[in-house]
């Protein structure tokens, strides 16, 4: 039950953090430079498992949709790309030996590597080639040009939010007993 409490909790911050950076900050529909939400994504992932990738996803479907970036249908789809930023540096601390404390340089360039790699961009890539698809973007021009300003805001984020999270709260975490050592 606390595992859901928890994930329901981080759902909400995501939301949150989605909707008011897509409204402050627009890029295209429901795309900002600088979302917050994806620091916060790539944390909970670490911390929650695959809780918090569900946090990830579900916070992206209810802000989107709560602030007509798109229907429903298509936020079942597009939510994917905040599921991927969660699950990649889940991966890199569950099974490739990432400490989530970030005890060192080596760590913490890791952990923004593999969150902006494997997380972010795949997930820009998604996400902007649904949009594409649906006709939000208007070409292969807008594409590249959102896939290139959501990953080079994601890079800021990860260093400035993303990093002291896990340095300064993953202890905290663990010591509230809502660390989450494997996948579930």
């Amino acid at each position: 039950m606390k595992k859901i409490i928890v994930s329901g909790m981080a759902a909400a911050i995501v939301g949150l953090l989605a909707f008011f950076a897509a409204i402050a900050v627009p890029f295209v529909p429901g795309v900002s430079v600088l979302y917050p939400a994806a620091a916060f994504e790539s944390v909970f992932g670490s911390w929650f498992g695959l809780w918090g990738a569900f946090a990830s996803y579900i916070g992206l479907l209810t802000a989107g949709s709560a602030g007509g970036w798109f229907a429903v249908p298509n936020g079942l789809v597009l939510a994917l790309s905040d599921f991927m930023q969660a699950l990649a540096p889940m991966i890199a601390i569950r099974y490739l030996g990432l400490k989530p404390e970030l005890p060192n340089w080596k760590h913490a360039a890791s952990y923004v590597f593999i969150s902006l790699v494997f997380g972010s961009i795949p997930g820009s890539l998604w996400y902007n080639y649904i949009n594409l698809r649906l006709g939000v973007l208007s070409g292969p021009n807008s594409f590249w040009t959102a896939v290139v300003a959501w990953n080079l805001g994601n890079l800021i984020l990860f260093v400035l939010i993303g990093i002291p999270l896990l340095r300064f709260g993953t202890q905290i975490i663990r010591r509230a007993d809502l660390y989450v050592k494997g996948l579930l």
